[in-house]
């Protein structure tokens, strides 16, 4: 099955009531867009690339690291547990 996972930010001061998935330059939110299928979550608008076995969203998984990793150029922080 085909997914598309969503990862974003919303700045503290961001005052309008509504937000669009998938218009960042007009909201001034960051976000970021993954395409998962077949062990492998690839960047729909980024150059993220990684293949995994197993589950995806395991906590504390070396995948969930590399992608926040990843996601942290752009300034969002995932925060994993210890």
């Amino acid at each position: 099955m085909d997914k598309v996972i969503t990862i974003g930010l919303i700045p503290t001061n961001f005052d309008r009531e509504t937000i669009y998935c998938g218009d960042s330059s007009t909201s001034e939110t960051i976000e970021l867009n993954f395409r998962v299928l077949d062990k492998q979550i690839r960047g729909i608008d980024n150059t993220f690339v990684l293949h995994f076995m197993g589950e995806l969203f395991t906590p504390n998984s070396q995948y969930l690291k590399e992608l926040s990793k990843f996601i942290s150029l752009h300034g969002i922080k995932l925060v994993l547990s210890h």
